[in-house]
């Protein structure tokens, strides 16, 4: 499945749009205060969920996740958490999503093209986010590559915390890569994976 998460223009918050071609999936919106503390509301088909940012931690629920680093709650009909898991480099980070009893990570891998995040559940390598560096107006472009429409909302959710992230200063502009990823970090990305989603496009 290949869709887009779009940020787009708007008044008074920074507002986004999930959609496949011309066909709209979703949508969410970030409270512009958003460094205060607030929620980002969205929606994907049917599914509706929230994500949390408590920089003071006092919400009883990070009782259940764990008080991570740069963490927010993620809330639909179970809690989880989504935070990055900082390393020794620049290059040894990753972000997690944990949700309804799964751990998802997903990688900053900086290519000579941009930036691209591959996403994996487990061993698997189950959907790659791809930063478009064309922005206009500084409004992010991000295209999703996804084995199914559940992996999709899950690219979507990684999607919007990395925005959101950039908001806050937690994470580098998309499209100015201050690292090229080293030797065991390029082998996270898979260029074929890209392909395969295309060919599978194709065929349905």
């Amino acid at each position: 499945m290949i869709i887009d998460l779009n940020q787009i223009l708007s008044t008074f918050n920074i507002d986004y749009e999930i959609a496949k071609g011309n066909n709209k999936l979703g949508e969410a919106s970030l409270p512009k205060q958003f460094n205060q503390g607030g929620e980002i509301q969205g929606n994907f088909l049917s599914r509706e969920f929230s994500l949390i940012y408590d920089p003071d931690k006092i919400k009883p629920e990070w009782d259940k996740v764990g008080h991570k680093k740069y963490g927010m709650l993620f809330e639909e009909e179970s809690l989880g958490v989504i935070y990055q898991k900082t390393g020794f480099t620049s290059q040894s980070g990753y972000f997690v999503l944990k949700y309804d009893g799964v751990k998802y990570k997903m990688y900053r891998v900086g290519l000579e093209t941009g930036y691209v995040y591959p996403i994996y559940e487990g061993s698997k390598l189950v959907a790659c986010i791809v930063a478009d560096k064309s922005i206009f107006n500084d409004l992010n472009l991000y295209h999703i590559y996804a084995l199914n429409k559940s992996y999709s909302y899950i690219s979507s959710i990684f999607g919007l915390y990395l925005d959101a992230c950039i908001q806050l200063k937690y994470g580098p502009l998309v499209t100015s890569p201050n690292y090229i990823a080293g030797k065991s970090l390029r082998k996270k990305y898979d260029p074929a994976f890209i392909e395969k989603i295309k060919d599978m496009e194709n065929k349905a």
